[in-house]
C-alpha cells in the first residue's frame, strides 16, 4: 500500500535528511592531530570518544558546565580540499549549530605578533585565477563572516584579563609580548610557505592581510554550500611563524593552545545565541 511505499522511501533516505534541527551547539575542528587537536583536547578536557562505523576520522563529545554540547573532531589532513570534504562530513553527520576551526597559521609580520589569535573576517583561495603570459590574474572570490559576528568576537578584547589568563595558562615558554587578538582577512593556499615573497600575492588582493594558511576557505565554502540548516562557520588560528626561511616549530604548541583556549572563552561567553 501507499503507506508501506512511503515508509520504504523514508528508510532509504540518507540519515542527514531524516534529522531535524541541530544536534550539537558547536563543532570544533582541526586539520592536524598534533599540535592542533592536542590543544583542543587539553582545553576541552571533559570528553568521550564517539565511534562512527566505517569512518576513520577522530570524534569526541564534550559538554560544558553551562549545558552546551560540543563535538571535537579532526581528520589529520592538511589542505582546502581535505578540509572541505571533512567539514561536509561533520555537518551532515553531527549537525552542529556553529562550526569553529582552531589551529596554527603564518602571520604577516608587522600586522600581528607570534602566538596572537587571528579570526578570519574573510578567506579566499589566493592561488585561484588565470596564468597568463608574464603574470597571474587572480580570481578574488572571498567568503566573509557577518560584521555583527565580528563585533561580538571583539567583545572578548574588552575583557583584557581573558587574554592575560590564556597566556598565563600555557604550561610552556611563551613570547614576551602580551597576547592579542585581531580580526581580519586570512588567505588560504595549497602549500606550506617559507618564502615571504609568496605573501605579496594575497597582500595585493586585500588591505590589512593578517595571515596565510591552508584550510579556512575550504571549511567556509563547505559550510555555506550545504542545504539548511547551515551552521555558522568561524576560523580562529594563531600565529606560529611568518612564512619565511626562519620558520620553525618553536611556537606551534603555544599558538595551537591560544587559539583553542580563545574558542573556549568565546563559547563560554555565549556571544552567539
Amino acid at each position: 500500500n501507499l503507506f508501506a511505499i512511503i515508509k520504504t522511501i523514508e528508510q532509504s533516505t540518507p540519515s542527514y535528511y531524516n534529522k531535524s534541527g541541530y544536534l550539537y551547539d558547536y563543532a570544533i575542528i582541526t586539520a592536524l592531530n598534533s599540535p592542533e587537536f592536542d590543544a583542543v583536547k587539553q582545553v576541552f578536557a571533559d570528553y568521550s570518544l564517539i565511534n562512527v562505523e566505517g569512518d576513520n576520522s577522530t570524534y569526541y563529545e564534550a559538554k560544558l558546565s553551562n549545558g552546551q554540547k560540543l563535538l571535537l573532531a579532526t581528520d589529520d589532513k592538511m589542505g582546502m580540499v581535505a578540509m572541505a570534504q571533512f567539514t561536509e562530513k561533520v555537518i551532515q553527520t553531527f549537525r552542529p549549530r556553529n562550526i569553529c576551526m582552531t589551529g596554527i597559521a603564518a602571520g604577516v609580520e608587522g600586522e600581528i605578533n607570534l602566538g596572537d589569535i587571528m579570526v578570519a573576517s574573510e578567506s579566499w583561495n589566493y592561488e585561484s585565477g588565470k596564468i597568463v603570459e608574464g603574470g597571474f590574474l587572480p580570481d578574488y572570490s572571498s567568503i566573509s563572516i557577518k560584521q555583527e559576528l565580528c563585533s561580538k568576537i571583539n567583545k572578548i578584547t574588552e575583557m583584557p584579563m581573558k587574554l592575560f589568563g590564556i597566556k598565563q595558562g600555557f604550561p610552556g615558554e611563551s613570547p614576551k609580548h602580551d597576547l592579542a587578538m585581531k580580526i581580519g582577512p586570512i588567505a588560504s593556499g595549497s602549500a606550506v610557505v617559507s618564502d615571504p615573497a609568496v605573501l605579496e600575492k594575497p597582500k595585493s588582493m586585500t588591505r590589512k592581510l593578517l595571515g596565510l594558511e591552508m584550510e579556512i576557505y575550504g571549511m567556509m565554502l563547505a559550510a555555506e554550500s550545504l542545504p539548511d540548516p547551515q551552521p555558522i562557520s568561524i576560523a580562529f588560528k594563531s600565529v606560529c611563524d611568518y612564512a619565511d626561511p626562519n620558520k620553525n616549530d618553536k611556537w606551534q604548541k603555544y599558538a595551537a593552545y591560544t587559539s583553542a583556549t580563545f574558542v573556549y572563552e568565546f563559547i563560554k561567553e555565549h556571544l552567539i545565541n
